[in-house]
């Protein structure tokens, strides 16, 4: 999949994304707190729980860039 942003203004930004597989409008979890669905956030970071911190998914937006993003399952 591939999305395209336009005009976004230069900054710090982070990316998370998950593919609702059941089309429910969220990204379930496990009673654990674990993503059953696959996700993932911009410089494939990712926290115990499945979560990171933006922090840790930051990047600086200063000119065209490409993220490319893998999914975790």
């Amino acid at each position: 999949f591939e999305h395209l942003f336009k005009n976004i203004p230069r900054g710090t930004y982070a990316i998370a994304v998950y593919q609702d597989l059941n089309k429910n409008g969220k990204l379930d979890k496990n009673w654990f707190g674990i993503p059953t669905e696959p996700y993932g956030f911009s410089y494939r970071k990712k926290g115990q729980t499945g979560s990171a911190d933006f922090s840790e998914a930051a990047f600086d937006l200063q000119t065209a860039t490409v993220i490319n993003i893998d999914l975790i399952h």
